[in-house]
Parts: C-alpha cells; sequence; structure tokens
C-alpha cells in the first residue's frame, strides 16, 4: 500500500487527499490505491472532468469519516472529573457532522461542475 501527496496538486490523488484533508504520510487514513480505484468508478460512471475529483473526495471522505467513527471508541461525548466538565461536540454541531456537511458540499459542487459541462446522467443521485 502507498501513500503520495504532492502539494502542487499535480493528479487527481493528490486533490481528492487535499480536499479530504488526508494530507499527512504519517497519519493518512486512505491509501493511494483506495482513491485510484474510487476514481476509476467514477469516471467509468460519469467521464473524466473536474467534477471527478469532487465526487471521488466525497466517498473517500465518507470512508475516512467511516474509519474514525469505528476508531472513536464508546462514543462517549461528555466527561466530568469533579467540578472539570468537557462536552464533546456541542455548539454548532460535532466534528463527524461538520465533516458531513463539508462532504455534501464537495458532492454538490461536484454536480454543478458536471451539469456546468453539460453532461446529463440518466440517473442522478446525491448521497
Amino acid at each position: 500500500m502507498a501513500f503520495s501527496f504532492d502539494a502542487s496538486l499535480g493528479s487527481a490523488v493528490d486533490w481528492v487527499r487535499l480536499l479530504i484533508g488526508d494530507t499527512d504520510e504519517t497519519g493518512h487514513t486512505i491509501e493511494d490505491e483506495t482513491i485510484a480505484a474510487i476514481l476509476a468508478e467514477d469516471i467509468a460512471k460519469n467521464g473524466s472532468g473536474l467534477w471527478t475529483k469532487y465526487f471521488a473526495a466525497a466517498l473517500a471522505g465518507r470512508i475516512v469519516g467511516a474509519q474514525w467513527e469505528s476508531s472513536s471508541g464508546d462514543g462517549v461525548t461528555s466527561k466530568k472529573v469533579g467540578d472539570l466538565s468537557l462536552d464533546y461536540g456541542s455548539g454548532s454541531g460535532s466534528a463527524s457532522e461538520q465533516y458531513d456537511d463539508y462532504l455534501c458540499k464537495l458532492r454538490e459542487r461536484g454536480a454543478e461542475l458536471l451539469l456546468l459541462a453539460g453532461r446529463r446522467p440518466a440517473v442522478f443521485k446525491l448521497l
């Protein structure tokens, strides 16, 4: 398995990594081969274009999010010890909800670029 990221964004894999925030080799959560397979699947469905990296990033981001969820332990959202109290995910939504919202925006951007390019898929579904 491999990891690569070039900040000059010379490849679609670099773009996907940037869009999902998986740019650190020591802590990466998804392999280049997985990203390449996601890109190939989207190209097979929608053709190649600017939209490809956004759709692929949205799907790769779902994989990353699922890995975060499964590694988050027992789902504790708050902790209190004496007078000290911590509440994880309070306020404007949990990090997971914010990430899901961001992934939705990636799908929307991909759809916008696909339609602007004059592509009209037979079935269009936003996940």
